[in-house]
């Protein structure tokens, strides 16, 4: 729905629109936060890792937002807590790659001071305040199982923290979490799994032990 209402129909828009939406809806789950953790720095070595990348907090969510002149990033998440204001701008990726070389240069719109317009933006759900954020950093996400080097490579010298995220570990996060409270939302991340399997978006973590076969060891009998 979220996706539709911004005239969107892509796989990765319908996908960013069913993970962040949850987010919005129930703010940053266990899941969630252990997903992000995941995330690997991939910009100038500086910067402490992990440092931007927010796992509390009162966190809102906007959904192709205007970045000016550096263009529409998938979403913006937007978290309060005791460290101040993270802002993180989001950009999505499941079968196809940037579209052009300089995408990424979202970092530059994000740096301070970023001078973006939050009152601008349909956040959800809707911020109290829209001062400036203490802190920025940018997520890339994609369906590799290793670092896209390729698309990555003009990320080092950013200003902020640049960090890849695979859509893979998202789903074994979301088994290990356990049954939430809330049956609605529950739900929700029912469904969402369901969406990832669908298309593939797991890591292969071996066989379950196999019982030893009980049968007869004559495989092959003769005619």
């Amino acid at each position: 729905m979220i996706a539709e209402l911004h005239g969107k129909s892509r796989r990765e828009d319908l996908l960013t629109s069913y993970v962040f939406g949850i987010i919005a809806d129930q703010g940053i789950l266990p899941a969630f936060r252990e997903w992000f953790a995941t995330a690997e720095l991939v910009s100038n070595s500086d910067f402490p890792a992990k440092v931007a990348l927010p796992s509390d907090g009162r966190s809102h969510v906007a959904f192709w937002p205007s970045f000016g002149r550096y263009g529409v990033p998938d979403a913006a998440l937007i978290v309060d807590n005791a460290n101040g204001r993270t802002l993180v701008g989001v950009e999505v990726k499941d079968e196809s790659g940037l579209s052009r070389e300089d995408q990424l240069d979202y970092a530059e719109a994000l740096a301070p001071p970023s001078g973006l317009h939050l009152d601008t933006w349909r956040v959800r759900p809707r911020l109290k305040s829209f001062r400036q954020p203490d802190h920025a950093a940018l997520l890339y996400i994609t369906r590799d199982v290793r670092v896209p080097q390729d698309d990555l490579k003009g990320c080092g010298k950013s200003k902020i923290p640049v960090y890849w995220l695979s859509w893979r570990r998202l789903f074994r996060d979301l088994k290990e979490q356990g049954s939430l409270p809330c049956v609605p939302c529950q739900a929700q991340i029912d469904d969402l799994c369901a969406v990832l399997t669908r298309r593939n978006l797991f890591t292969f973590e071996g066989l379950d032990i196999l019982e030893a076969w009980s049968g007869s060891v004559d495989f092959y009998h003769r005619r």
